[in-house]
């Protein structure tokens, strides 16, 4: 509701036009979050009136309609989001195929591919997919990963080097991408660092293999930032550093017999000044960028950067790898506090409290893992 309002109008986006007089983002998310089948009543309205207005302004043609497009990144977040319950789920979906299927709001949403099986759990969802459209995204083949390094290169007039058998480093970025999965995001931190190291710190026009050798190469290059990143902490605030596994534990999630991703944190749940926040406040430097904040001044969220960093970064994989069956209780466990919380008072509360093994699972990964207890 907050994104459709404050959007920029001049620009095409956003529809302040839903929030009427006295009415504002929170009025508006009450009527969403209430609404059990089509909720496009206000959204009909408000583009009723954008189109009248264009009209009026020779803007739009008489046979002309006004539609909103609605761009949903990062679906999977839904399943992967512990603070997002199941009922929340099917909210959200119910309520993006009544607007779906209104006739003026067209809904676009993305979604990894990899996590794409959870979507079973929401039939509502699949079958928006069928009564719509689903566009698999294949993986960039060899030639098109070519044109994804080389013209952005090319347009700001920067040459790749080539080896004694004159095979440029484009072509062997390219091959390298092509063989590993999920390449991109490497492929982005492997882009940067070589313009860092060869046009910016040494002032070049040439994009180098002696570079690309002394950053790992592809699946080396978002370790070797890592991990030059946590050695020049631990050599100026050895606590900071080691305060990775708390930090880690909080940004990665995972179910029993799924892969671990990354999943977001609230910023302030790491004290000013401690160990913890130092270490996030250095993997967030400009110059190192492992870590991304978003959000405002009421909530900040924490996550990686790069999902790359939870596979190809050899110590943050092993201690991810030494958790995870902590990883997979506290997953569980945070279920089981949704359910308590969402409970009405009285018994049902009380049928929903922790006993049993969950309870001492609970007991034991808090005194092992040290978390901070609320006093409720």
């Amino acid at each position: 509701a907050g994104a459709l309002l404050a959007g920029n109008p001049a620009h095409g986006e956003g529809l302040a036009e839903l929030g009427g007089p006295g009415a504002g983002a929170a009025e508006l998310a009450r009527h969403l979050r209430a609404s059990t089948g089509d909720a496009s009543y206000p959204f009909r309205t408000a583009l009723g009136a954008l189109a009248a207005q264009e009209r009026s302004a020779k803007a739009l043609l008489s046979h002309e309609e006004a539609r909103l497009v609605l761009l949903v990144d990062q679906l999977e977040e839904l399943f992967t989001r512990p603070d997002i319950t199941e009922d929340d789920r099917l909210a959200f979906v119910r309520l993006l195929a009544g607007l779906a299927r209104s006739g003026v709001v067209w809904v676009i949403a993305t979604m990894r591919s990899d996590l794409w099986h959870r979507a079973a759990a929401i039939p509502e969802l699949l079958l928006l997919t069928e009564e719509g459209a689903r566009l698999d995204l294949l993986p960039p083949d060899g030639a098109e990963l070519l044109e994804v390094i080389r013209r952005p290169a090319r347009a700001t007039g920067l040459q790749f080097e080539e080896n004694e058998a004159r095979i440029g480093l484009d072509a062997v970025l390219a091959e390298a991408a092509a063989a590993e999965p999920g390449a991109l995001p490497l492929l982005s931190v492997v882009l940067e660092d070589l313009y860092r190291r060869d046009v910016t710190e040494l002032g070049g026009r040439q994009l180098t293999f002696d570079a690309y050798r002394v950053m790992g190469e592809l699946k080396g290059a978002i370790a070797t930032r890592a991990e030059m990143a946590w050695t020049g902490l631990h050599s100026r605030d050895s606590k900071a550093a080691e305060a990775l596994p708390e930090v880690l534990r909080t940004l990665v999630t995972s179910s029993t017999g799924e892969a671990v991703t990354s999943r977001p944190s609230r910023l302030d749940a790491f004290a000013e000044n401690s160990p913890a926040r130092r270490l996030i406040e250095a993997l967030l430097a400009p110059d190192i960028r492992l870590l991304t904040v978003e959000g405002d001044a009421r909530q900040t969220s924490l996550r990686l950067s790069h999902e790359a960093l939870i596979e190809h970064w050899p110590r943050a994989r092993a201690q991810i790898q030494a958790d995870r069956r902590d990883i997979e209780t506290r997953s569980r466990l945070e279920s089981l506090l949704k359910r308590y919380e969402e409970a009405p008072a009285g018994r049902q509360r009380s049928r929903a409290l922790l006993t049993g093994l969950p309870l001492e699972e609970g007991i034991d990964l808090v005194r092992r893992w040290a978390f901070p207890l609320s006093s409720g």
